[in-house]
Order: structure tokens, then C-alpha cells, then sequence
């Protein structure tokens, strides 16, 4: 089809009297090499190519192409090539290559000689020597001719072939130490198999999850108990009758029929219910039968499989449509193959939370810390409400995606199999691209997506019995090998906390109420560990009462795994609060937003913390208050515990890149001097916070001019076209100015004006685009499309690119200046500043003309004046400015 499209394209183009250029011709040669039949022919089609005034550069194309034929046309969208049915590729070479050059010159509109059917034609006799299509004609039949000759041998192979073309026909040696083929090049890694009687297994979980690498538990049994309400055994009636002697197929060879007896429901206990187990069945009926009634979430493919339609439906019209009953397992005749019951989240369901809650058995040696979800909600008290139900057909998929939130996502097959392609947290944006890359084997383009052979991918097949562990962040999608029902659900504990308080400030899932998680945690805990500290102390007491000497070893200072599962969450608990209370005062400080105010987030724009920094901060004393009291619980008095609050410096605890300036003499200033806050932005936020040298030099600034009319910002911009590097303007610094001396252009650079999070108004500046970073793992490139108002980024900051996150607050495409900022009492600054920032320019005429040094205080300047009254009264008589204008 694309040389159909190219002949007419080319036919167009001789009538117009023109022709293809030599480059048209390699484009034309290149793409007909990619469509021969196999990669043999391929690599004989370039070696004829080149005999035929082929160049170097068409050679190194071909050598670079390492992607099979078929897989490049699947890319394209277009039908796989037909096998080769005339000849395998060895028996006939030359007939394939000098095939593809028929078609190639076809294309070009330059008949081809007879004398190019040798198996050596001369260099350039394609080109130089057109003949008639009667000659071309004659050609194609003269090959097809050769198709039956060899044909007609039956297997004679290399013996009807001249010595010339056999020894052309040997294909060449390739190493066979290394894989070539780009397809292949992909390394999927296998997921580790944990079985959770290791005694090392809480070990090796916790190490997997903090690195990000996925696991696959094995040897729990009660995980999802729930399921014991519709899951049956199989038994074979015959093989029991039998003794149990001969095996089933031996059975079915002598024409007996197996009957399946379906177990008593109540024979299987959800708390020893090994899923494992291969005569477990699900029992359709049975399922309708008890929850058939509920809605669940089901989604159904659209025709071109890219814009599902989602909906509600009865559960039993779902397993009536899209699911075969025990006597149908096998035939899937009149069963809609495209529904899928997606992610029902069964506990926030009013039945289904009553039937299939606290059905699922912990894991044991601790492999998991506490589980801080099941205190969140009151509904489902004392169980984790982020729990699913997934079910569907074979074939049945998700997309590769990951999910926000920070916390860990456990799935176990109830019945049938489910292949989980995973990445890890950190390869989806950056080595896949931002989930633009495909990891389909038969879609792999290492060219277009180089990166790809860097991320590390693993494959695995889950099945009933086992459960799948995928690390925070952790990008994955999956599908239904055999009609599935999977267990799904998230978790969090002490290990990805950190994660989660990160999703927290970013608000990526506001959803989840992260500070009210953490909240309800933190006061079921203290509870719970209150109830043991006066325990402690109650026997203290009655020693003490008794006279009696009460000895207390380490024996008995022990603990349960429930307690000591609390104690640690509580401490690291705690930690989170205290940053929680110290981003609030921050935020404060530096952003004027007070408690009830609305937190910047990515996407909707807010998210709240509820609660002020005072409130987060008594949390934090109480968690101390608590821990101290359980710490001495044996002891006759318990020490008093005294508390402090971090001042100076380590109230905020910022590094100093973004405040850190320079003198004229080169030297660092002094970052932190105290603490102030004075002036504010349009929008009420604070320009100033920190009482440094930089913030005091800015304060000494003379004030900015009004706005410009259209007029003089024309005529400015036709100066600003004309700059170059070391020229002196004058730029506006929020409602202040400074001279500048321009050290950088970028014509036409894509940028972001950024917000940093923990920094007052006066650090905001303009980033380039190509120094901005997701917030998510990988630290990729944030994509043009992201960078919207409300975006959390990561701006690269200084010579030593240091990470500070910050909110878009606008965006361009432009030019973009980086410029030296001269401060009051020789401070200066770099910052990355846009065209509206300029006030005006000085120093157009380069040598004719002495710079003015803007650097002293006003105090000390002479002021010349203006040439233009009218001008003066413009910029509101500021002869600093107008010498620039």
C-alpha cells in the first residue's frame, strides 16, 4: 500500500516535470528493504542495493535496523507481510533481493535495465540506463520463470543453483553470545517468590519495598477469607468409587464421564482457606445467590478499545453475562467477552461490608507493620476500606499505570491466572517515557524510545495461592490469562509513610484524606498503648501497697506483636506529624496561608490540612508524652519529659541555595540573620521572610514605575530584540527594580514562572522548561501538556542543579534571560527572567557609550536628569530608569 502511494506520488510529480532527489530515491530503497519478506531477504535485498550504486549511508541504515519486518508493520497498524510460501529464503536469494530492486526503482519511475537481473549488476545501471516497461516487463516474467524452474526441482535446492548465487546465498556469522534482535533486547527481570514461613521474610519484604522492587508471597492461606462463602472443592466421584486408582485420563479413554461434586459451603473455613489449593472452584450460583443483588462497577470496551464505557449493574447480571457457570468452565459460547468488573470497593457497601469484612488473615512474622487504614473510617471500623474485587474474562487488561497515594497494593488471584507486567517506581516517566513507550515484546522501538533497554520491567503469572506485593509508586498493568476474580488491596505501615505524607503535600490523591488517616491512626495507637502503660504502672502500684520488692526483667517488660506493632507505628507516626506541623508554619511564614486556608495542589487546584501548625505540634507532644509513660511504665516514678520546639535555623530546617548571593568581591553572604516578614504580593502572600543579606539588599531598591502604556512597551521590546550578551538593563523585582547585566538568551525557550513551596515571594522566578522535574519517581522531564497552572514541580536551582519543589504559576514560550541582578549593598543575584520584566535598556551603543554603575546606593549617585520632560513624568521622574530608556 505505501508504494502504491509513493508510485502515484511519484507519477504526480513527473508530470509536474520533476524528479525524485538522490536522498527520495535512499528514502524509496530504505523503506523497500524494510519490506521484505524476512530479515534474510532483507539483508540480501541492501547487499544488492549497494552492487547496484547503493552508498555507505544506505549500508549503515540497514546495519542499524535490528527490528524484525513484521514488528515494524505492527507499529505502523498494518497487517503482517505473508509468510514466504515459493521458496524458503536460502534457496532463492538473489530472486528476493532483485525483487525488492524492481519494486524500488518501480517507485523511483526509472524502468530497469535487463542487464540488472546478473546477480552482480553494475553500479549505477539502474539509474543511468533506463529501458522500456516492455524490458521491465520482461524482467518481472524472468523471475517468476526462476520461481518454477526451482520450483519444478522439488528439493534440489543448492544444486540447481549457479556456484555465484549459492555463494551469495550463505548467510553472514553473527556472535551468538549477545542478543540482537531489538525485540529481544528487552530485559524482563523475574519477581522474587517469598513464602512467608521464611524466617527472613520480614526482611527481605521490608528491603524489596523501600527499594521498589515487586515480590510475590507465597504459603499464606486466609488472605481473602471472604471468599470461603463461594468457593467449592472438586472431587471426582469415580476416582473415589475407584479406590483412587488409575488417573482421570485414563478415566475419560475408557468412556467414563468425571463427576463434579460440589463441597458443602461450610466445609471450607475463611481462616484456613488455602487458595492454592487446585480442586478449589468457584461457584457462580453461590455467589449471586449471597451478594448477587449489589451494584459493582463494570466497564465495557468500545469498539476501537480506547474509550471504555464505564457503569453499574446488578452483580448477578454481570456473572450472568460475562462469567460461565461449573458446567459451562471451558465453553465461553454466548458469554460477553468485553464486561469487566472493575475495582469494586466492596467496604464502603452496606451488605458486602457486613459479609466480607475482617475476613482476611494477617500475615504472620510481622512481614506487615500496622495497618493504618483500618482506623480510618468509622463505616468500616477496625478494617482497611481501600479493599477490591476485579473480575472478568481472559484477555481482560489494564493499561500500564501507577497509583498516587503512596501506598502499597497487594492482588491475589481467587480463581484463575493474572500476568503482571511491572516497572519500578522510578522507569515509568523517564526510561518509558512517560508511559509513551510500549513494553509489548512485539512493539519494542529502541530508537524512538533509547531509554526503554534501561528500565527494569518484571513479568510474572500470579496464581490462586499466591499474593503479589507491588511497592509504592510502583507502575504496572495486567491481564487476565484464564477468566479471573482477584483480591485486591493497599496498605499502608511505618515503611511507606514517607510516601504517603509526600502524596500528602503534593495532592496528588486528595481522595484519600491523608491528614485525617494520620490523625485517627495516631489516636486509636495511643490508646492502645495507654491501655499497657497502666497496666504496667497498676502493678507497680500494688507492689508498692503490698511492701513488696516488684521486679521487673526483661522477660517480663515484653510485649505482644499487636503492642509492638503500635509502638512502631507511633514512632514514626510522630516524625511525620512534626513535619506536618513544620510545613504548616512554613507555609505560614512564607505563603501567608493559615490553617483554613486552601493548600496548593497539581490538579485540583487545593488540597487542605486540617488543623493549624499548633494543633499538629500538640499531636507531637502527646505521641512524646505517650511513648515516655509506656518507656517507664514499670518505674515507681516516671522521669518528667520536658518539651522544645526547634528556633533559629532549624525552625525551618531550608537549605540555602535559593537565598544564597554573592558580593561584588565574589564571596557567599550570610544565608540566615533572623527572622522577618514585611511586604506582600498582589495576592496578600509574603515577598519577604528571612532577614537575609538578599532580602535587605532588596528593600534598599528604588521603587518600580507604573505599568507602561502599549506604546513604550513596543518600542522597549524593538530595544529588547536587539540585546545581546553583557548589555546592562533594568528589570523589574516585584514592586522594586535593579540593573542587570544579561549573561544568557534563549530564543523561543519553553518556561514555567515558579512558586517555590517553602520560599517567599521574592525567590519566585522563571525556570526553563528543561530544568523542571515530576514530582513523581524517575525525576523525568515534566511534559509540556503538565505544565499548567497549580502543577507541583521540582526546579533545578544553581550550578549544582539542587531540588526545590514549587507550584506553576504560569507559562510560556518565549524569550528567556538569565541575568545578574545588581542588589542595594553589592548583592547580587542570577535569576532566570522573561521579556515583561524589563524596564528598560541601557548600553545599545557598545563602545561608544560608558555604562552607568548602578550598584551604589542612591544616596551616593548623581542624578543627570532626562532630555524629555514627558518621559520623566511617564516613569514618574526616576532618572535612574530613564537613562535606560
Amino acid at each position: 500500500a505505501r508504494r502504491d502511494a509513493r508510485r502515484r506520488e511519484v507519477a504526480a510529480e513527473e508530470e509536474e516535470g520533476g524528479r525524485m532527489s538522490d536522498g527520495c530515491f535512499q528514502a524509496t530503497m530504505l523503506r523497500a528493504v524494510n519490506e521484505a519478506p524476512n530479515a534474510y531477504a532483507q539483508a540480501l535485498a541492501a547487499a544488492a542495493f549497494d552492487a547496484a550504486g547503493g552508498d555507505a549511508w544506505l549500508r549503515e541504515q540497514v546495519a542499524r535496523r535490528t527490528v524484525s519486518t513484521n514488528a515494524n508493520r505492527k507499529v505502523l497498524g498494518l497487517a503482517p507481510m505473508p509468510p514466504v510460501t515459493i521458496l524458503p529464503p536460502r534457496e532463492n536469494p538473489v530472486r528476493d533481493a532483485l525483487g525488492v530492486i524492481v519494486s524500488a526503482v518501480e517507485a523511483r519511475g526509472a524502468p530497469i535495465s535487463s542487464k540488472s537481473t546478473t546477480a552482480h549488476p553494475p553500479a549505477g545501471d539502474l539509474v543511468q540506463n533506463p529501458v522500456s516497461a516492455e524490458e521491465t516487463k520482461a524482467v518481472k516474467e524472468a523471475l517468476s520463470s526462476m520461481d518454477d524452474a526451482v520450483l519444478d526441482k522439488e528439493g534440489a535446492g543448492d544444486s540447481a543453483m549457479p556456484v555465484e548465487q549459492e555463494a551469495q546465498a550463505e548467510p553472514p556469522l553473527e556472535d551468538p553470545h549477545w542478543v540482537w534482535e531489538e525485540s529481544k533486547q528487552m530485559n524482563y527481570r523475574q519477581v522474587q517468590r517469598i513464602s512467608v514461613k521464611d524466617p527472613n521474610a520480614r526482611v527481605l519484604v521490608t528491603d524489596a519495598r523501600i527499594s521498589g522492587i515487586p515480590v510475590v508471597l507465597t504459603d499464606h492461606v486466609g488472605w481473602a477469607g471472604f471468599a470461603s462463602r463461594w468457593v467449592r472443592k472438586k472431587t471426582s466421584a469415580v476416582a473415589a468409587a475407584d479406590g483412587g486408582s488409575g488417573s482421570e485420563e485414563e478415566k475419560k479413554a475408557d468412556g467414563d464421564d468425571v463427576e463434579m461434586v460440589i463441597a458443602d459451603a461450610d466445609g471450607i473455613d475463611g481462616s484456613s482457606l488455602d487458595l492454592a489449593d487446585p480442586d478449589l472452584y468457584l461457584d457462580v450460583e453461590a455467589m449471586a445467590s449471597d451478594i448477587g443483588d449489589q451494584e459493582v462497577p463494570v466497564i465495557k470496551k468500545s469498539y476501537d478499545d480506547t474509550d471504555p464505557i464505564a457503569g453499574k449493574i446488578p452483580l448477578h447480571l454481570f456473572l450472568q453475562e460475562s462469567w460461565p457457570s461449573p458446567a459451562q468452565q471451558g465453553s465461553r459460547s454466548g458469554h460477553n467477552q468485553t464486561l469487566y468488573l472493575h475495582q469494586w470497593q466492596f467496604p464502603l457497601n452496606e451488605v458486602a461490608v457486613r459479609k466480607l469484612c475482617h475476613k482476611s488473615k494477617s500475615l504472620p512474622n510481622s512481614i506487615f507493620g500496622e495497618d493504618l487504614h483500618k482506623y480510618w473510617l468509622d463505616r468500616v471500623p477496625n478494617d482497611c476500606p481501600l479493599q477490591y474485587l476485579f473480575m472478568g474474562n481472559e484477555e481482560t487488561m489494564s493499561k500500564m499505570h501507577n497509583d498516587p497515594g503512596g501506598l502499597a497494593i497487594t492482588i491475589a488471584p481467587i480463581v484463575g491466572e493474572k500476568e503482571c507486567v511491572l516497572v519500578h517506581r522510578d522507569d515509568g516517566n523517564t526510561c518509558l517515557y512517560h508511559l509513551e513507550a510500549s513494553v509489548d515484546p512485539d512493539s519494542i522501538d529502541l530508537d524512538a524510545y533509547p531509554l526503554l533497554a534501561n528500565a527494569r520491567i518484571w513479568r510474572t503469572v500470579v496464581k490462586p495461592g499466591e499474593i503479589l506485593l507491588m511497592p509504592q509508586g510502583t507502575y504496572h498493568q495486567c491481564r487476565n490469562v484464564k477468566p479471573c476474580l482477584s483480591y485486591s488491596r493497599f496498605h499502608l505501615d511505618e515503611v511507606n509513610l514517607p510516601a504517603f505524607l509526600q502524596s500528602l503535600f503534593n495532592g496528588d490523591a486528595t481522595e484519600l484524606l491523608h491528614d485525617e488517616v494520620i490523625w485517627n491512626a495516631v489516636e486509636a495507637l495511643m490508646k492502645k498503648v495507654d491501655k499497657v502503660t497502666d497496666v504496667g504502672q497498676d502493678q507497680v502500684k500494688k507492689a508498692t501497697r503490698q511492701g513488696e520488692i516488684h521486679l521487673i526483667g526483661e522477660a517480663e517488660m515484653k510485649v505482644n506483636e499487636d503492642i509492638a506493632k503500635a509502638i512502631n507505628a507511633l514512632r514514626s507516626l510522630r516524625h511525620i506529624a512534626r513535619e506536618v506541623a513544620r510545613k504548616l508554619d512554613l507555609r505560614e511564614t512564607v505563603k501567608g496561608i493559615a490553617a483554613t486556608d486552601e493548600m496548593p495542589g497539581p490538579s485540583s487546584g487545593a488540597s487542605k490540612i486540617d488543623g493549624g501548625k499548633d494543633t499538629w505540634f500538640a499531636m507531637v507532644e502527646d505521641i512524646d508524652y505517650c511513648l515516655h509513660e509506656f518507656r517507664y511504665r514499670f518505674s515507681k516514678e516516671v522521669p518528667p519529659l520536658s518539651f522544645t520546639r526547634p528556633k533559629g535555623k532549624k525552625r525551618f530546617a531550608l537549605p540555602s541555595t535559593l537565598m544564597r548571593s554573592k558580593r561584588d568581591d565574589g564571596t557567599n553572604v550570610t544565608v540566615y540573620n533572623g527572622y522577618q516578614r514585611v511586604d506582600n504580593n498582589e495576592d496578600g502572600s509574603p515577598i519577604l521572610a528571612f532577614s537575609t543579606d538578599l532580602e535587605r539588599g532588596y528593600i534598599l531598591l528604588s521603587k518600580a514605575p507604573p505599568p507602561m502604556n502599549e506604546n513604550e512597551r513596543q518600542e522597549l521590546n524593538g530595544k529588547i530584540s536587539h540585546l545581546s550578551i553583557g548589555d546592562t538593563i533594568m528589570v523589574r523585582v516585584k514592586n522594586k527594580m535593579c540593573d542587570a547585566a544579561v549573561m544568557e538568551m534563549r530564543q523561543h525557550q519553553n518556561a514555567a514562572f515558579i512558586s517555590y513551596e517553602s520560599y517567599p515571594g521574592l525567590y519566585d522566578e522563571w525556570l526553563p522548561s528543561d530544568l523542571l522535574r515530576d514530582v513523581s519517581g524517575g525525576k523525568a522531564e515534566v511534559p509540556l501538556d503538565n505544565l499548567k497552572p497549580g502543577k507541583i514541580v521540582i526546579g533545578l536551582v544553581g550550578d549544582k542543579r539542587e531540588e526545590y519543589r514549587g507550584m506553576v504559576k504560569s507559562f510560556k514560550c518565549g524569550l528567556l534571560i538569565r541575568a545578574k541582578l545588581n542588589f542595594r549593598g553589592g548583592i547580587q543575584v542570577e535569576r532566570w527572567i522573561d521579556s515583561e520584566l524589563i524596564l528598560g535598556v541601557g548600553g545599545i551603543k557598545r563602545g561608544t557609550r560608558k555604562r552607568r554603575d548602578l550598584s551604589t546606593d542612591e544616596e551616593d549617585r548623581t542624578d543627570t536628569g532626562s532630555d524629555n520632560d514627558e518621559k520623566d513624568a511617564v516613569i514618574g521622574g526616576n532618572s535612574e530608569l530613564a537613562t535606560y530608556m
